[in-house]
């Protein structure tokens, strides 16, 4: 329910940003354009995992959680449909590592360090200004990530027949609050964003020993939901901006780090 309920309020968040300013775009007329850029991000998160349990039908927490890195390379398309309103599909190849994970319920039980998984990577942006404020611009931001990693099969060693066991992971990552742009300096502007963070997935595990065979699901959960994001961006040219970030996700039981980098060009 908690899952459902935060899909939806992310829903109907967007949909409120990007409904009235686009009702607003089309009493002002056609102002589209374009932003086709290139990132690149970093970031470590600590999850909670959980186990489904079948007999009580409900998810458990594990004991121990994991920690997630993931490394990525965006491509998007920003397309700025009135002046202070975007809409940025986003592309990308990621390699995610979901960390050690001990699966106790499958045949025999096994302690799988995945490694990094590549796989897809889905998304969208929106941001809207808000109001001006002398030198500071209220805006609010949006993204929805979408990653799905390729299956992968490992050998079980030290058995006496054939044993393999197949994982596939996703997670998807929700993020939406303010930012704060102070654009009092000539050709760099540092902002400032706070935002609601929430990050879940899915690592799914099946083993197959001869006429064994059975599958356990993990469900990781992010440990913290607040992100502090400090970034600037500097232009270079009139069409060509450069964008760094450096984020901060607390927690009670420590801080998880991120790291952003992006050129953008404008036409």
């Amino acid at each position: 329910m908690k899952k459902c309920s935060f899909g939806v309020s992310m829903v109907l968040a967007f949909f409120l940003i990007t409904s009235s300013s686009y009702a607003q775009f089309q009493e002002e007329g056609w102002r589209m354009s374009f932003r086709p850029s290139i990132g690149f991000e970093y970031f470590q998160r600590d999850m909670n995992l959980f186990t489904y349990d079948t007999e009580e039908k409900k998810w458990i927490e594990d004991d121990a959680g994991t920690k997630l890195k993931a490394y990525f390379v965006t491509f998007s398309l920003g397309l700025e449909l009135q002046e202070g309103f975007s809409l940025t599909p986003i592309l990308g190849y990621c390699i995610s590592d979901q960390g050690a994970i001990t699966y106790r319920r499958l045949p025999f039980s096994v302690e799988l360090d995945v490694g990094g998984l590549s796989g897809i990577l889905l998304g969208l942006e929106t941001e809207k200004r808000l109001l001006t404020y002398g030198n500071i611009d209220i805006i609010v931001f949006g993204q929805l990530l979408y990653y799905a990693g390729n299956k992968k099969e490992w050998d079980i060693p030290g058995l006496d027949v054939e044993g393999t066991i197949e994982g596939k992971p996703y997670w998807l990552r929700g993020t939406i609050g303010p930012t704060l742009a102070y654009r009092g300096y000539d050709y760099f502007s540092p902002y400032l964003r706070v935002t609601y963070n929430r990050h879940w997935g899915k690592f799914n595990l099946e083993q197959k020993i001869e006429d064994l065979e059975n599958n356990e699901e993990k469900k990781l959960i992010g440990k913290s939901q607040i992100n502090l994001s400090l970034g600037a961006v500097y232009e270079l040219t009139d069409a060509f901006h450069v964008q760094g970030e450096v984020d901060f996700m607390p927690h009670k039981d420590g801080v998880n780090l991120g790291l952003m980098l992006k050129a953008v060009y404008f036409f």
